[in-house]
This record gives C-alpha cells, sequence and structure tokens, in this order.
C-alpha cells in the first residue's frame, strides 16, 4: 500500500501587518507591491505618520489604538497599515474622506506620542 504524503500549506498572510521579520526579499517586495497597491486606490485619503514608534515598540494594539484616535477626532478610517523599512515604522492610515485624512495630517504633525515628535504628512 502507498501512502502520499503532501507539503504542509504555506502559512496564511495577512496583508494588513507588515514587518521586517523576515529577510526573504521577495516577501518584502511582495508586501511593498500590496501596500503600493493599497495606497493607490486611496489617494488624497491616506496620511502617513513617522516617528510615532520604533521598531522594537511595535505591538498588537497599535493598529487599533491609531485607528480609534483618528475617528475620535478626526473620521472614518478604512484601515490603518503598518510597514516597516529600514529600521524606520510607517504607519499609513486610510481615511474615508480626502477632508478628514486633511485634518487629521494636521492634528497629528508635530504632535508628541512619548519622546518623540510625529511627522505627518498626506499621500
Amino acid at each position: 500500500q502507498m501512502v502520499l504524503i503532501s507539503p504542509p500549506p504555506p502559512p496564511p498572510t495577512n496583508p494588513d501587518q507588515y514587518d521586517d521579520a523576515s529577510n526573504d526579499l521577495t516577501s518584502q517586495q511582495q508586501q511593498q507591491s500590496t501596500l503600493q497597491t493599497l495606497l493607490s486606490k486611496a489617494t488624497n485619503r491616506t496620511m502617513l505618520l513617522t516617528n510615532m514608534v520604533g521598531p522594537n515598540e511595535v505591538d498588537d494594539e497599535l493598529k487599533e489604538e491609531v485607528k480609534e484616535e483618528c475617528e475620535e477626532k478626526c473620521g472614518p478610517v478604512d484601515g490603518v497599515h503598518i510597514h516597516i523599512k529600514e529600521g524606520v515604522v510607517q504607519v499609513y492610515v486610510i481615511f474615508q474622506q480626502m477632508i478628514h485624512a486633511k485634518e487629521a495630517a494636521k492634528l497629528f504633525d508635530g504632535r508628541t506620542f512619548g519622546d518623540r515628535v510625529i511627522s505627518a504628512r498626506l499621500m
């Protein structure tokens, strides 16, 4: 009797989570491509936050905390995407409307978070 052993399925991917944990260049290129696709569909509705946290400070709660704060102070958010590139944490917040993204960029730019001064700009 012959027994067939199939390889395990690949691990699930989550396009909402971007990190540099993997040294796999192809994986990083795919993540960057996915992020660029998401951002191209949200032109003028996306705010980029930098210098908010360091790479070692990114945790599972960061996305939800950013989303809640943005929605409470500026308006509905379609998504929050975190990308770590060359040791810099980039937090992309995609709003439902451009006016809310503009309000958020004004509100967050120069704001202090912990011991950091946040940089916020529209994409």
